[in-house]
């Protein structure tokens, strides 16, 4: 066996964007089931949405620290989440804590040209940082984002297919769930540990399903 060989075998396997589309989409135990969602993770790279100097980080299935005592999940929470909220072509979604775009990318490419996508975020450089990234995807024609403080939702575009939010609460806030539409769902952590997934069924009644083995930040409020 040659030198460079060896060396190869040495080197430990690095995870790629197809990698990582593989086994979200296509392994035994794939997250993602809604075809417009398995489109959306291929054509959006996570790493046009990490800091430069952890570029190498972008494909794994680890929480990343963007700055600013900021976060992006891990790509199969992400991809749970994403799939909990049953995005459909067409549809308008609210997209809570913007973050670096990488998530709004992910639904607005989901929900196709004729759906909607509102993306809020409480941090101007976050918001600037993030606008920066989804100048790389100039077919996003779809999102739009703002600076605002989405602890109480966003009930100016209301009402939404289907809302996510990135952090924390202790309790889901009526005035967010009241956003929904009929039919609609909201996907967000409940507590540091728990995803839960909250279903309208009519004006007045919201089905709730929790999902274990998490770790969310909480939400912040205010506009910084």
């Amino acid at each position: 066996m040659s030198a460079s060989s060896i060396n190869d075998l040495a080197r430990p396997f690095k995870w790629t964007h197809e990698y990582l589309n593989e086994i979200l989409s296509n392994s035994k135990d794939k997250i993602l089931i809604n075809k417009q969602l398995q489109k959306a993770f291929a054509e959006v790279d996570r790493a046009d949405f990490i800091p430069p100097d952890l570029i190498d980080l972008a494909y794994n299935d680890a929480v990343i620290d963007i700055g600013w005592n900021e976060t992006l999940d891990k790509p199969t929470t992400i991809a749970l989440m994403l799939q909990l909220l049953d995005i459909k072509k067409g549809g308008r979604y609210l997209d809570i804590g913007t973050g670096t775009g990488y998530v709004a990318a992910l639904m607005a490419t989901a929900t196709g040209k004729r759906g909607q996508v509102i993306s809020i975020e409480r941090k101007q450089f976050l918001l600037e940082i993030a606008r920066i990234n989804l100048a790389k995807y100039p077919f996003i024609k779809n999102l739009s984002m703002h600076l605002a403080d989405g602890a109480n939702g966003y009930k100016q575009q209301a009402p939404y297919d289907g809302i996510h939010v990135a952090a924390s609460f202790n309790s889901i806030p009526e005035e967010i769930k009241i956003q929904l539409k009929i039919g609609g769902r909201l996907i967000a952590p409940q507590d540091p540990d728990s995803l839960v997934l909250i279903e309208r069924r009519s004006v007045s009644t919201f089905k709730q399903t929790l999902h274990k083995s998490f770790f969310f930040a909480k939400i912040s409020t205010g506009i910084a």
